[in-house]
Order: structure tokens, then sequence, then C-alpha cells
């Protein structure tokens, strides 16, 4: 089953294995208005810090997706699912900077 507690756990490890460990970031459980993502990142775009929303169903009824989204085939959430989840949304903000620069470019 997957928490709350095991959703900020995989954010604390990966937030170091990406050299993200100084970072705030501050993680939400909430419905988003797409109902069809897991997670969505909003990063400072001048502080390195962040805010991290993540789906409310995730989290709850045993991760049961909506009947909406077509995501995964089971139509439950696995915990390697949200751990691929919580990486993609941490190399946002990993890249942030890099992004700043090329469109400057």
């Amino acid at each position: 089953m997957i928490t709350r507690e095991g959703v900020c756990g995989l954010f604390d490890h990966w937030k170091t294995v990406l050299g993200l460990e100084r970072w705030p970031i501050r993680i939400d459980f909430e419905e988003l208005d797409a109902e069809t993502h897991t997670m969505e990142i909003h990063r400072s775009s001048q502080y390195d810090r962040a805010t991290v929303k993540v789906n409310s169903w995730v989290v709850a009824d045993g991760g049961a997706c909506p009947d909406s989204w077509q995501g995964y085939r089971s139509g439950e959430i696995t915990w390697l699912d949200v751990e691929e989840a919580v990486v993609h949304e941490l190399l946002h903000a990993r890249i942030g900077r890099l992004w700043q620069a090329i469109n400057l470019l």
C-alpha cells in the first residue's frame, strides 16, 4: 500500500541522490486539476525551492486510478510507478536552470 510517509520517504531519498538535499521541497497531497497526472512540480525560477503536488488518489483507496485515466493497465498504481514519478518531478527541478540557459541562447 502506498502511503504519504512512503511517498515523502522517496522524495527524501531521491533528493539526496540527485543533489537536491539543500532544497526545501514541500509536498502537498491534493486533487490536481488534471486528474491524469500523478504529480506536478512548481519550481521557483529564482531560488532553489519547489512545491510538488501529489494527486490525492495516489495514496487513497489503495492507489486505485480514476476511471478517466488509463495510465496503468492494472488500474492500480504501483510502488515503482510512484518512484518513477518522484524521480521525474525532481529531475525537472534539477535541470531547471539548464533550461533557463538554453532559452537565453
